[in-house]
């Protein structure tokens, strides 16, 4: 945040100490301006020495300065002036007077500049402001688009990522097929299976961090059956070498031998089915259990939600009832408030018996004795 404000305040700083160097300026050049003389051209002076143009009228002697030449006054409110003195045939001297008004700006007052240059500052801080608002905007739209780009992007991988999942999911379903028909070799079956937990570990590291639990659960239930179904072909592989490897010593034996190699082939054979029938039992009584702690899952919520609605419905009815029960005694009150209230017969005889009390006293009096009357009132119901 403070990096953030660090330019614009270096340019407000900027902008201020120019706008002061112009201000400077201005004054020392209008300074200057007023104290520069004016400087009048006078081309009647130019052409006669006196002044005033020759006439037939005009006498050829040098008349005195003070009488024909122009004269130049200074006024500080109306500027220069000159008073042109003519005289005519009869020797009557006449003054004309002619005022100067210079086209002269008036210096602003101390106030006037502040005004200025509060306004210059405003605009320029404002110009500022604009000019941040804009990058701001424009870094706020970038990084949406790499937002937009990102879920995009996420969003493909997790296509991509079901589809294989779903195609896993169908070599699964044709390896398991292939294990309970015993069409092809079972150590056949690993390597394939090998493949998909490989990629399938993979897949569950990409997705660790993204926020997707249905294709997370998908993998996960791909997961166990590829685990299943290794062991299962990693048990019947282990039992068909073992009887191979007994076979093929058979030759060498004697008949009795034989007999036996036979008995623990068979017993062998045995055992591999056994241990198929328990990975079977073991996959079914998974199975059953998490049927049955779902369906114990569900039981358990329907519960709740009945206990959770009895509770509601009880809430409500006590609340209604606490509501009955405020705007009966609320009734209550208003009754009795109208009974305690004095009547104007009432009034009238207490205020005949007590002529020397006010009317607001006669009206206190008499609610005074309403009130006396209800708690003896009360006071005998109890009783």
């Amino acid at each position: 945040m403070k990096d953030s404000l660090l330019l614009p305040r270096i340019c407000f700083l900027f902008v201020l100490f120019f706008f002061i160097f112009l201000n400077i300026h201005k004054k020392e050049v209008s300074a200057a301006d007023s104290a520069s003389s004016v400087t009048l051209e006078d081309r009647v002076a130019a052409d006669t020495p006196w002044g005033v143009r020759s006439g037939a009228t005009t006498p050829t002697t040098k008349p005195a300065d003070d009488v024909y030449l122009t004269k130049r006054e200074h006024n500080n409110d109306n500027g220069p002036s000159i008073k042109l003195k003519v005289v005519d045939g009869n020797g009557r001297v006449a003054e004309i007077p002619i005022d100067f008004h210079e086209a002269r700006i008036q210096p602003r007052g101390f106030w006037g500049d502040v005004g200025v240059n509060g306004m210059a500052l405003f605009l320029a801080s404002a110009c500022l402001l604009l000019i941040k608002e804009i990058f701001s905007f424009i870094s706020s739209r970038r990084e949406r688009k790499l937002n937009i780009a990102q879920r995009q992007n996420a969003a493909q991988r997790r296509a991509f990522i079901t589809s294989r999942l779903e195609e896993a999911d169908q070599e699964l379903q044709e390896i398991e097929e292939n294990i309970q028909e015993n069409i092809q070799n079972k150590e056949e079956n690993i390597k394939p299976l090998r493949k998909i937990l490989q990629s399938l570990d993979l897949y569950r590291e990409e997705l660790r961090d993204a926020d997707a639990p249905a294709v997370l659960a998908y993998l996960d239930h791909i997961l166990q059956r590829t685990k299943m179904l290794i062991r299962k072909s990693s048990s019947s592989s282990s039992s068909n070498n073992s009887s191979k490897g007994t076979f093929a010593h058979a030759d060498d034996l004697d008949d009795d031998d034989l007999l036996q190699i036979n008995v623990s082939s068979s017993s062998s054979h045995a055992a591999a089915t056994a241990a198929t029938a328990a990975a079977a039992a073991t996959t079914k009584a998974a199975e059953s259990t998490a049927s049955s702690t779902t369906k114990q899952e569900m039981i358990n919520d329907s519960i709740s939600s009945d206990s959770s609605t009895t509770t509601n419905q009880q809430q409500q009815q006590q609340q209604q009832q606490q509501q009955q029960q405020q705007q009966e005694q609320q009734q209550q009150q208003q009754q009795q408030q109208q009974k305690l209230k004095p009547d104007i017969e009432m009034v009238q005889m207490l205020a005949q018996q007590n002529p020397h009390l006010t009317p607001p006293e006669v009206i206190r009096l008499a609610q005074e004795l309403m009130q006396k009357r209800g708690a003896n009132i009360k006071k005998n119901k109890y009783n």
